[in-house]
């Protein structure tokens, strides 16, 4: 269980992600519901407040709200996670999110995706979105590689 020795918060965690990956409303209200109780049982449990992050950018990005109003919330719990676990993968694709699509930072974007593979060449989410960035810079053949790669 990484990142916590508490099985119920790790596996709230597991459901929040399944749920994010529905790309619905729906299924971020029920993520967003899943990690706050992950992060209500584990304090300190970084996965968590990734995927809150995750969350309030989903609302941003698919405009389900005004960007102002969620991505400050987003970039809080990136900095959460990121000072419980600097080392965590999850947490610099939702820092790469935020410099992509909040702050249109293209090379702040760039490395925290890089970053995130660094940290975890397997991390499928890591690459999905280094895919859609490298093709947002036009670098067309490592997008594809990319995508690839998360698939």
């Amino acid at each position: 269980m990484a990142g916590t020795k508490n099985q119920e918060a790790y596996k709230l965690y597991q459901k929040a992600r399944v749920c994010f990956r529905r790309f619905t409303i729906e299924g971020e209200k029920l993520a967003r519901e899943f990690a706050n109780e992950a992060v209500k049982l584990d304090p300190n449990y970084a996965p968590g407040y990734s995927g809150l992050a995750d969350y309030h950018a989903f609302l941003a990005i698919y405009g389900h709200k005004r960007p102002a109003e969620t991505w400050p919330e987003s970039e809080r719990a990136i900095a959460r996670a990121l000072e419980l676990d600097p080392n965590l993968a999850e947490a610099h694709i939702s820092l790469a999110q935020s410099r992509l699509y909040w702050h249109w930072d293209l090379d702040g974007a760039d490395r925290a995706s890089l970053r995130a593979i660094q940290l975890n060449p397997n991390y499928s989410e890591g690459h999905s979105f280094r895919a859609t960035l490298l093709a947002v810079l036009g670098r067309y053949d490592e997008s594809i590689a990319a995508a690839q790669r998360a698939e």
